[in-house]
């Protein structure tokens, strides 16, 4: 789960009409790492070039990405999740133990 909104700018996803990087899949999303895509993300939302060639990409990729910055910047607005207030949490939700593997499980089917 904490990387749902990050994998899903980077490869896409189709139920929020996000075709994510073009070509960039679920191979390099492995190859490269979310840390260092988290990271890179970060680094080009600051205006940073420096992020070039800390993973692997495409030329194509990274040609895509420093021309359409602004628009990767709406794939990971879009894909964000909102927030909800905390009254609205505590009268809703039941307080339970958190199975992570659990949760990465039902997301990877989805995500697929």
């Amino acid at each position: 789960p904490k990387w749902t909104r990050l994998y899903k700018t980077w490869c896409g996803d189709s139920s929020d009409k996000i075709p994510g990087i073009p070509r960039f899949g679920e191979t390099l999303w492995h190859e490269n790492g979310p840390e260092k895509l988290q990271a890179v993300t970060d680094m080009i939302f600051n205006g940073q070039d420096d992020w070039v060639g800390m993973i692997k990409l495409q030329p194509k990729m990274m040609e895509w990405l420093r021309e359409n910055v602004e628009l990767f910047k709406v794939f990971y607005e879009i894909v964000g999740f909102l927030d909800v207030p905390e009254e609205l949490v505590s009268k809703s939700a039941v307080v339970g133990v958190p199975d992570y593997a659990k949760a990465d499980a039902v997301l990877k089917r989805f995500m697929q």
